[in-house]
């Protein structure tokens, strides 16, 4: 969650850096906290 909260808050020079376009960080950043990795849940 603290990650996804970070990714929201880069602005669009940040991202460019990142090579993450800001629809991409928004849908990460709005997953929900119990989304999480498939590899986390095994």
């Amino acid at each position: 969650m603290r990650s996804r909260r970070q990714l929201a808050a880069l602005d669009q020079h940040q991202l460019d850096d990142l090579g993450i376009s800001a629809k991409a960080a928004q849908a990460e950043a709005n997953r929900p906290i119990w989304d999480v990795p498939a590899h986390w849940v095994k």
